[in-house]
């Protein structure tokens, strides 16, 4: 890894793939309830909560500043 690129990382730059993006939902923070034994897929230490919505599925809040905080998930690949 160069090191403007281990600088990059350092700063918690989050790049991702994806298929599909949903849309942007928003929730108070007075709203995200404790998901302990709800959640098992999921480390705990980057769960920070779930919020119950109106339909019968919940939304799952990560610990973000935890994700990019771990080292042994920063990945560096280039597809090209």
């Amino acid at each position: 890894m160069a090191a403007s690129d281990l600088s990059q990382a350092q700063k918690g730059q989050l790049t991702t793939l994806v298929d599909e993006a949903l849309p942007i939902e928003t929730a108070l923070v007075s709203r995200i309830q404790d998901a302990s034994g709800t959640v098992w897929s999921i480390r705990p230490e980057y769960l920070r909560g779930i919020v119950e919505r109106a339909t019968s599925d919940s939304m799952v809040i990560l610990n973000l500043p935890a994700l990019l905080a771990d080292r042994q998930l920063i990945v560096h690949e280039e597809i090209v």
